[in-house]
């Protein structure tokens, strides 16, 4: 008896806090019909802190390999810690067509999903829900001027000249043995300057170097070219023409602008396959370095997208 009217007084010590819709939304989603679908973000409260842990096994001298590992279970373990309970929920509401593409993720600990106003306040009420924004628009961060490059007695484009990389070459230092990604319009896979170094060339599965959130295509494209030149700008080179800084290395990409995936919850699947590609924690796989041109024009959701990277970058990049 003792023992139960004690768990009775730590429930009641421990009230579970509604979500809180973010006021726009709110404003949305009571102007609309009740058939509209919105686009957001369901965050949970209880966030990982992986950044100090990250930082304390690099002082330790924990290989890089052994801090992703423990990085990455221990934000999958958040999650399934945590998640449960809004899962069953958005299962409920699917069957009856109020929630469509449920993502879950771990890179932070949320959950995106499509729904209707009644289906998104309905999650929101649910306990352990910190905040639920709206999926907010993504776009290519488009240079602010373009003008011929002037050209170099070395034959490098200007810019590799500008950042001295010439000079660590000539030490031996080119990127071989590390592997770049970018998240941007796709990268051309058949480029003469980058199809051999795209890690998916050298076998295994295309999933684990590429990643198309949107149209789930299995061979790197750009129907832009943008991702192709910042590419080439990381590692771009033919024999006798080298456009790239480290021209060494090897890359992995995932297609984050166009082709439907303009929304913040589609680069955060991204940044979420960076940290982890092959889904095994146990295989330090992810890129060491991740290069972005895009920009969010909702700053709501900009301490979602800080708090993932943080993450990826406490996992190893």
């Amino acid at each position: 008896m003792r023992s139960a009217l004690g768990l009775m007084i730590a429930v009641l010590a421990c009230p579970v806090t509604a979500g809180v819709i973010d006021s726009d939304l709110n404003s949305r989603l009571a102007a609309a019909s009740s058939e509209t679908r919105f686009r957001v973000i369901a965050i949970l409260h209880g966030q990982a802190e992986v950044a100090q842990l990250a930082r304390d096994m690099r002082h330790d001298g924990w290989a890089r390999r052994y801090r992703h590992e423990k990085v990455v279970r221990a934000l999958e373990r958040r999650a399934h810690e945590t998640q449960g309970p809004i899962l069953k929920e958005l299962h409920h509401l699917g069957r009856d067509g109020g929630v469509h593409e449920v993502a879950p993720l771990w890179i932070i600990n949320a959950v995106a999903f499509e729904g209707t106003p009644v289906a998104i306040r309905r999650v929101a009420s649910l306990g352990g829900i910190s905040e639920v924004v709206e999926d907010a628009l993504v776009v290519l961060d488009r240079p602010v001027e373009s003008r011929p490059a002037p050209p170099t007695a070395q034959g490098y484009p200007w810019g590799i000249t500008y950042v001295k990389a010439p000079q660590l070459w000539a030490l031996g230092i080119t990127g071989e043995g590390t592997v770049v990604c970018n998240l941007d319009t796709g990268v051309d896979g058949s480029h003469p300057a980058l199809a051999s170094r795209w890690r998916g060339a050298s076998g295994g599965e295309w999933k684990h170097h590429w990643f198309d959130p949107s149209l789930g295509s299995s061979f790197p494209n750009d129907d832009d070219s943008h991702g192709t030149h910042t590419m080439g700008t990381m590692l771009g080179a033919v024999a006798g023409d080298t456009v790239g800084v480290a021209p060494g290395a090897e890359w992995i990409a995932a297609l984050t602008i166009g082709g439907q995936g303009d929304f913040v919850a589609k680069t955060l699947l991204a940044l979420q396959w960076a940290a982890d590609p092959d889904e095994n924690p146990a295989t330090d796989d992810s890129p060491d370095v991740i290069s972005n041109s895009w920009t969010d024009l909702q700053a709501k959701c900009q301490n979602t997208l800080y708090q993932a990277i943080d993450n990826v970058e406490s996992a190893g990049a």
